[in-house]
């Protein structure tokens, strides 16, 4: 197995045995196709809190489960174990950027700078 290719699979058990983490792809299927957690529940038999639960994590979603939300979301149904990317980083303003890097130089500079 290519070294690319076994990171791959670490990273899909890894989702299987992190709930949270599955919960995070599931919402990011969901609302790809532009459902909110009510309609996809009234959609799927389920309550939307029951999504709700599933999305965080707390809550176990069977195969079955899986099958009729990856019909639902309109994707393929391994794509629910694909280790979710980490969330960017907001972009900073010009300003920010600017008072991050003079701050980094002089700390005390900077909070007045801030202050004005």
């Amino acid at each position: 197995m290519s070294s690319d290719l076994a990171l791959e699979h670490e990273a899909m058990i890894d989702v299987l045995h992190d709930p949270v983490k599955l919960g995070v792809n599931l919402r990011a299927a969901r609302k790809s196709v532009g459902l909110i957690q009510e309609e996809a529940g009234l959609r799927l038999g389920m309550a939307r809190t029951t999504i709700i639960a599933i999305e965080q994590g707390t809550r176990h979603v069977r195969v079955e489960e899986l099958q009729e939300m990856a019909k639902l979301y309109e994707c393929d149904f391994s794509l629910f174990f694909i280790a979710p990317e980490p969330p960017a980083e907001p972009e900073l303003s010009a300003r920010k950027r600017v008072l991050k890097r003079v701050f980094l130089r002089d700390p005390d500079t900077t909070m007045t700078a801030m202050l004005m």
